[in-house]
C-alpha cells in the first residue's frame, strides 16, 4: 500500500473492543486476547464451564484517547492527522508519524481495521 492509499484509508474501532472514557478523559480499551489454538485447548480444558476468556486492557494516554475519539468509521487518517495537528499545535508531518505509528500499534493487535 502506498502512503496516499494509507492516508486515503479510513480507521475503523473493532466492534469486539469495549472501551471507556474516565472522568480525566483517558480511555481505557478492553479486548479479548486471541490464543494460539494450544493454549485455546488448553483453557476450554482446564477452565470452569462458566469462565470467560482472558482479556487484556489497554489504558491509552491523552494523546491517545484524543485520536481513538477520532475514529468514528468517518473520517480519514489524513482527517484525523490534520485534525490531531491542529489540536496539539504540532506540524502535520509530526503528527502524521504520531498517528500512523499509533494505528500500526492498535493494528498489530487486531484493535482496528482500515477500509
Amino acid at each position: 500500500m502506498t502512503r496516499d492509499q494509507a492516508l486515503a484509508c479510513t480507521p475503523v474501532q473493532n466492534n469486539v473492543i469495549s472501551w471507556q472514557e474516565d472522568s480525566s478523559g483517558t480511555v481505557q480499551l478492553e479486548y479479548v486476547l486471541l490464543l494460539k489454538p494450544f493454549f485455546h485447548s488448553l483453557f476450554k480444558r482446564f477452565a470452569p464451564q462458566s469462565a470467560d476468556m482472558p482479556t487484556r486492557k489497554i489504558q491509552l494516554d491523552e494523546l491517545g484517547s484524543s485520536v481513538w475519539k477520532m475514529i468514528d468509521g468517518k473520517r480519514s487518517t489524513s482527517d484525523i492527522i490534520i485534525e490531531f495537528s491542529t489540536q496539539q499545535n504540532i506540524s502535520t508531518q509530526e503528527s502524521e508519524q504520531s498517528v500512523t505509528n499509533f494505528f500500526r500499534e492498535l493494528g498489530k493487535r487486531g484493535l482496528i481495521g482500515l477500509r
